[in-house]
C-alpha cells in the first residue's frame, strides 16, 4: 500500500522532488522533476550526479544543510527552493 502511493505521489505531484545517495547520485525522481530536466522518464536519470546533468561549472558543492544531514543517525528531510 505505501509503495503504491509513493509511486504514485511521485507519478503525478506537481513538485519536483528527487532523492540522491551520500555519493549524491540521484535515486529516485519525480515525473515533474524529469520533465525540467529534459527527460521523459525518470528511470533515465538515476544514478546520474549534478555534473552529469549540469556540467563542471554548474554543480554545487553540497552546502551544510544538506551534507549535514548525511551525519545524523536517522532519515531526514532537507527542503530547498534553491536545491540542485
Amino acid at each position: 500500500m505505501i509503495s503504491s502511493c509513493f509511486h504514485a505521489l511521485m507519478e503525478s505531484t506537481a513538485d519536483s522532488i528527487y532523492f540522491k545517495d551520500r555519493q549524491c547520485r540521484l535515486l529516485r525522481v519525480s515525473r515533474m522533476m524529469a520533465q525540467s530536466l529534459g527527460s521523459s522518464d525518470p528511470a533515465e536519470l538515476i544514478g546520474k550526479t549534478d555534473i552529469d546533468l549540469y556540467g563542471e561549472r554548474s554543480a554545487r558543492e553540497p552546502d551544510s544543510t544538506t551534507s549535514g544531514s548525511w551525519r545524523r543517525a536517522g532519515p531526514s528531510l532537507v527542503w530547498s527552493r534553491d536545491a540542485c
